[in-house]
């Protein structure tokens, strides 16, 4: 909600911590109005686990491929790769985010 009204205010939102509920939820604003975003989350998983009940392992799934998708760019950060499969990376730059 609070996002949302930033927006409207035409003012630039950053978020710096927290959990990626909070992230889902920018995003979510912004879907709403109906903008195109470039999003950068900076953690050492890239949460993609769709087998996964938590939202918070599995929030990209939903940020990447909603219909309709506002995402112009994505930046993931920071990224551990020894956390993250090989065919993760792979699907990530297939889709050329």
């Amino acid at each position: 909600m609070v996002v949302n009204e930033l927006i409207n205010a035409g003012k630039l939102v950053l978020i710096i911590g927290g959990s990626h509920d909070l992230t889902l939820g920018q995003y979510q604003a912004y879907a709403e109005n109906k903008r195109l975003i470039e999003a950068s989350c900076v953690d050492a998983l890239i949460d993609l686990n769709i087998d996964s009940p938590f939202r918070h392992e599995n929030f990209l799934m939903e940020m990447l491929t909603g219909d309709p998708n506002y995402i112009r760019h994505y930046n993931h950060i920071g990224f551990q790769s020894y956390y993250v499969h090989p065919r993760m990376l792979e699907t990530m730059d297939k889709a050329s985010l």
